[in-house]
């Protein structure tokens, strides 16, 4: 029975259906651990780990224990006992008189050490050795570490000092660094569209197969260019750089250019996203962003400052936020968690340079996930598992002192569809997340779309409702990559449609629905509809008469279909072949109030992008 109740004690991340976990009592938590050895290892190498524990003043009474867990959620070698030639073998030593009993639950990657016979006493110690190899006899037992690099990736140490099955965590976890392996591949990224002679920074990195990025890279890498620029010939990187730099380059005249880069010792290259010089009016200035994205603090890996760190140098993103779990991880996000990411978001937001957003993820498996986002530096987080914010009614109440507001995501299926039944209010609810890792969410039977989907629950089914929301795209990463793909699949992006990189200028645009998503590549958008464009909305008057409308695109790929999607269908399609294309198109008939359109881009490669939409009349 006690192991039983272990399953639910030793994560906080309980679903709102299972049993209420006890609280740990003063006797919980007790004691120290260290790990050896502490030196960083490479990311998907194989090892061996001592977990020491010593016990504290008041010790381990017979009937109470230590746990060691393992993170379950990033491919960890699940610690098990009964296989010393397998995998993640897990042996326990002490030499307390007193007896340990080992316990093991593979699938929820952890070991418990009972204590019986007589007391484990103050400074005693115990050993859980975590990849035990027999001294090379087993060498499969060895423990696998995950493919992603972090700073810190904690190794989980609960105790039950006084035998209730309650398990506390101690005070301070030992864990390791993980580092990147070596590069395999370069990452290149720049700003879509700049002005003739404006200087800018295109973003280098170095990554191993994983995405990682290189810190201990070293290399000159040679720069050219398709159009007429001005850039050094080449950039070199040292450790200094942790693999990743930047370099200035200008555009004197308009056109388009695309940078190379290579690394001829490696034979690595890779080449940037498409910059358009001097867009004559067509296209407005955007920021591209993900704002969507988990750490080590709920079911990620890394902690906040790995994840801004990668958004800003090794994805050359303009904007990010980390939003993790409100009660969905190792412990809740309120206190501790909660102050590093707004300890973290405060520090990396640079205006002109950087935004960071603070936010959460809401985890309701009732109702749908929603993140919310705060406009400024302070916030707090109202978990889905609290009865006085368990319903979407209640958050939004909660988070309108704030000028909160929030964005329900993978709402067409996935690890929980929306319930579009529950109305949300426009000045608090004015977007929704067509796309992230898990699949397009646009609507039933599109290309890409989500698993497990729901019909009823799609983006389409909310515009449907009279839902004014804008679309956004955003990774919903959680291996410390924004910004770019993970697992084979492709993370989406946000591109915000403002004039400045100001914290302001990006709330402005998320706020007026000035903002588009892609499936991650950097697809250049300008979608209007009777001279207003995405995110507004058209007067009354402008259901009488014809609308007139364009869509302009700069693709990353050849641009292969556009469409205007008309309340829920497609009113027009377009076969096009080229990185730059342009259509225009009216529509003659009479329009209701709350009538809305918005366009559907696809490229060769398969990577799409969605506008915001542009509604006709005031009223629905």
């Amino acid at each position: 029975m006690k192991r039983m109740l272990l399953v639910v004690l030793l994560l906080s991340c309980a679903r709102t259906d299972a049993p209420e976990p006890a609280d740990p009592s003063a006797e919980d938590g007790r004691g120290t651990a260290v790990m050896i050895p502490a030196e960083p290892v490479v990311a998907g190498s194989l090892g061996t780990w001592d977990i020491i524990y010593r016990t504290g003043r008041e010790g381990l009474p017979p009937g109470g224990g230590i746990v060691l867990q393992i993170s379950p959620f990033w491919k960890w070698s699940p610690p098990q006992i009964s296989h010393p030639d397998m995998p993640g073998f897990c042996s326990v030593s002490s030499a307390a008189p007193c007896s340990l009993v080992p316990f093991a639950d593979p699938a929820r990657n952890y070991v418990l050490v009972e204590v019986r016979g007589d007391t484990l006493r103050q400074g005693e110690e115990v050993t859980i050795r975590y990849g035990d190899t027999g001294g090379g006899v087993h060498p499969a037992g060895s423990a696998q570490v995950e493919p992603y690099a972090e700073q810190h990736q904690e190794f989980f140490v609960k105790t039950d000092g006084d035998g209730d099955g309650v398990f506390g965590e101690i005070s301070r976890q030992p864990g390791l660094r993980v580092i990147a392996r070596p590069a395999v591949t370069l990452w290149v990224n720049a700003p879509s569209l700049v002005s003739p002679g404006q200087e800018f920074e295109v973003t280098v990195a170095a990554l191993d197969e994983a995405g990682n990025c290189d810190g201990g890279y070293v290399g000159v890498i040679a720069l050219s260019s398709d159009g007429q620029a001005s850039a050094p010939p080449s950039l070199e990187l040292t450790p200094v750089d942790r693999g990743a730099s930047r370099f200035a380059a200008t555009i004197p005249v308009p056109g388009l250019v695309v940078f190379h880069v290579s690394d001829s010792l490696s034979g690595m290259r890779a080449s940037s996203n498409p910059i358009l010089c001097g867009s004559g009016g067509v296209f407005h200035r955007v920021f591209w962003g993900d704002i969507h994205g988990h750490t080590g603090l709920s079911d990620g890996t890394g902690t906040p400052g790995d994840y801004y760190r990668y958004a800003r140098d090794t994805a050359g993103l303009d904007v990010a936020s980390v939003t993790d779990h409100d009660a969905w991880g190792f412990r809740p996000l309120r206190g501790g968690g909660w102050d590093s990411v707004t300890t973290e978001t405060s520090a990396f937001h640079a205006p002109g340079r950087f935004v960071t957003l603070l936010g959460y993820e809401w985890t309701s498996w009732t109702y749908g996930h929603r993140n919310v986002y705060f406009p400024g530096e302070a916030g707090a987080v109202f978990p889905f598992d609290d009865a006085a914010t368990d319903t979407p009614e209640e958050l939004w109440a909660a988070i309108k002192p704030w000028n909160a507001i929030t964005v329900a995501h993978h709402v067409g299926g996935g690890p929980v569809g929306t319930d579009w039944s529950h109305h949300p209010p426009p000045e608090q609810e004015m977007l929704v997340e067509v796309y992230s890792v898990h699949g397009n969410s646009e609507c039933f039977g599109c290309a890409g779309m989500i698993y497990s989907p729901a019909e009823g629950k799609f983006v389409q089914d909310a515009l449907a409702r009279g839902y004014r929301l804008g679309l956004i795209a955003s990774g919903d990463g959680h291996v410390g990559h924004p910004g770019r793909w993970s697992s084979g699949n492709t993370q989406g992006l946000v591109a915000f449609q403002a004039d400045t990189l100001t914290r302001e200028a990006i709330w402005g645009a998320l706020t007026s629905r000035h903002v588009y998503g892609t499936s991650g590549a950097r697809i250049l958008l300008q979608f209007t509809v009777g001279g207003s464009s995405m995110g507004d909305v058209l007067p009354d008057s402008a259901c009488r008469g014809p609308r007139s409308g364009t869509l302009a695109v700069l693709g990353t790929a050849p641009v292969e279909h556009l469409e205007i999607i008309k309340n829920g269908s497609v009113h027009r399609a377009f076969s096009t072949d080229g990185l730059v294309e342009r259509v225009d198109f009216t529509d003659s008939s009479a329009a209701t109030p709350g009538d809305y359109y918005y366009a559907r881009v696809r490229q060769a490669d398969g990577h799409q992008a969605w506008s915001s939409p542009v509604w006709v009349g005031n009223d629905r």
